[in-house]
């Protein structure tokens, strides 16, 4: 289990982020939590979020996302 340092991507008022990559024999999987302040800006968390995946991307990991939103969606 390794650590991947997404420090670059934490932003105080709007998210938080950590990942976690995993190799299980020939499966290398990759868990990424992602937290959102309700009073952050929702755009900046949607762009952060897919910077993040981008840049795990290239690493050819499987995903798995979790954490909280906090979005109201109506």
């Amino acid at each position: 289990m390794f650590n991947i340092n997404l420090k670059e991507f934490c932003k105080d008022i709007d998210m938080e982020a950590c990942a976690v990559k995993l190799g299980f024999l020939a499966n290398r999987s990759c868990i990424i939590i992602i937290y959102r302040s309700p009073s952050g800006n929702f755009q900046l968390f949607i762009n952060g979020k897919e910077t993040i995946i981008k840049k795990l991307c290239i690493l050819n990991l499987h995903f798995m996302v979790r954490g909280g939103i906090n979005t109201n969606y109506r």
